[in-house]
């Protein structure tokens, strides 16, 4: 799925987002009314039965189209804007572009897959949310000029070029700009329609902690792109599943102005503030990203990650803080400073505030609070904005790799070494589970299968939360939920082998 999508992208962008205004479309559209050919549009024609502009369907293979309606039985409109012969992929088969498919029809996104599906009805001109929206043959494109997208003949590709299904554009978050003052943004969320953008809070952050899991609501998706809003699904399953937040976390700073690159490194503590951690009070090393300008959908511009070092991750469910101070300034042609937010005033503040949503956040700030009040080299008036946030306990996962470590060696069942006309336990009619090759290779290739536990409960591949997925955990130890027979390859160098065997690598 990740290499379709990315060529998707890829596909989309080279040949649909040229950012170019659409060409003006002079005469009556597919479907319209006319009385005679010259009421309709060039390349359509004026069917009297109907009395209403339709595409010929008379173009031969190789005929230039704009429309798969352009062209005659058993063709499409392909991507090099010629018809070329359709697909035999009917209604609700998986394809991977719209060539597989019967005439009529468009690959088009359904989920995690690709599906042939009936073509839309939007004409050239006509405004589109996806592809499955327009007449078959025409691409929904987007007309960033105006902020809009359109039903289009799109450029013509390479002859032979197959399109996979472009993924609808997501303009991502919206940014409603700040004129009031220049603040480095901390605002607690009250989940109403006084709520800026996600990480107007510093994220991570024990605010969005909760008794049961973590409280993700707000974090931009992108919803109306595709019908699975797949990253909302991973937000709802770290809400039921997550109890704190990465080991190796980036932590993220929100500003209503730039802010001056040159100032970050001094003002950047990342220390641990938890009580019963024997490194509280340390330090910890970091490095930083700048931004400027929009970088990504998910976050609004002006924006500063925090990260820890390489290949040095934090202490499991263990509360850490990362403080930005006062020495970080707004950039030179902002000038002057920049103001703490209220939020995080009352945060810091010696008694609770009156305010029950802000009560409860103030409770998560205890730890840095306490660690500030005994800090020599940091007071709470030196702090322009900081999170709080406590890390994801390692337990569960060292709880299923002692699970597996205590169980019985899996048995290898079918072993069977490959060759001329051997036929694989795994052979499935596809190259890479027969024995195919095998023969004149410098090994001996061994095909054969194991039986293992699976922990996951629910139908695999566990495509929607309806299937399931989950872990069963009895008296703190992980249930084996079943087990299944796979596949495996294992290649044996020709020759004698070291006195202490022959390495073993797992790819």
């Amino acid at each position: 799925m990740a290499s379709f999508v990315l060529a998707a992208s890829l596909g989309g962008c080279d040949f649909f987002d040229k950012g170019d205004p659409p060409p003006s479309v002079t005469g009556r559209g597919v479907g319209e009314d006319c009385s005679s050919a010259s009421d309709c549009r060039t390349g359509l024609v004026c069917d009297m039965d109907r009395m209403s502009c339709q595409p010929a369907g008379t173009a031969p293979e190789g005929g230039v189209c704009q429309l798969t309606g352009d062209c005659g039985p058993d063709l499409y409109c392909a991507a090099d804007r010629t018809c070329s012969p359709a697909g035999d992929a009917d209604e609700g088969a998986r394809c991977g572009s719209t060539a597989d498919c019967l005439p009529g029809l468009s690959c088009v996104l359904r989920g995690f897959y690709a599906e042939c599906r009936p073509a839309g009805t939007g004409d050239i001109g006509e405004l589109c949310e996806n592809g499955a929206d327009c007449l078959a043959g025409l691409s929904c494109i987007p007309d960033p000029i105006n902020d809009r997208s359109q039903c289009l003949s799109p450029p013509a590709a390479e002859p032979g070029t197959q399109l996979p299904p472009a993924i609808p554009s997501w303009s991502g978050v919206e940014c409603p700009e700040d004129v009031d003052e220049t603040v480095s943004y901390f605002e607690v969320p009250r989940f109403d329609e006084t709520d800026g953008d996600f990480y107007r809070l510093p994220f991570p952050n024990d605010v969005r902690r909760t008794a049961s899991g973590l409280d993700l609501r707000g974090h931009p998706t992108p919803d109306t792109a595709v019908d699975v809003d797949i990253i909302d699904r991973y937000l709802r399953a770290s809400e039921e599943d997550l109890a704190g937040f990465s080991t190796n976390p980036v932590v993220y700073f929100r500003f209503s102005e730039p802010y001056d690159w040159d100032t970050v490194g001094g003002a950047i503590r990342f220390v641990d503030v938890d009580p019963d951690s024997p490194d509280f009070g340390r330090g910890v090393g970091f490095a930083w990203l700048t931004t400027f300008g929009p970088i990504t959908n998910y976050i609004c511009e002006d924006w500063l990650g925090v990260r820890t070092g390489h290949g040095a991750p934090l202490r499991p469910d263990t509360t850490y803080a990362v403080v930005l101070t006062r020495d970080l300034q707004p950039s030179a042609d902002v000038g002057g400073t920049y103001a703490r937010d209220a939020d995080l005033d009352a945060m810091l503040g010696a008694s609770a505030p009156g305010d029950a949503t802000l009560a409860a956040a103030w409770e998560k700030y205890a730890p840095l609070r306490d660690y500030l009040a005994g800090a020599e080299e940091l007071s709470a008036d030196q702090v322009l904005n900081a999170t709080v946030f406590t890390t994801q306990p390692a337990t569960p996962m060292a709880r299923l790799r002692e699970a597996v470590h205590a169980a019985e060696l899996p048995a290898a069942s079918e072993l069977t070494a490959c060759g001329a006309g051997v036929t694989s336990p795994c052979d499935d009619g596809t190259p890479q589970r027969s024995c195919e090759g095998a023969d004149g290779q410098p090994y001996t290739e061994i095909h054969g299968r194991l039986s293992l536990p699976i922990f996951q409960g629910g139908r695999p591949p566990y495509a929607t939360p309806e299937d399931g997925g989950a872990f069963e955990w009895v008296d703190g130890q992980p249930r084996v939920q079943r087990t299944e027979e796979v596949c495996f390859a294992l290649t044996v160098p020709e020759g004698s082998a070291p006195a202490e065997g022959w390495p073993l690598l797992v790819a």
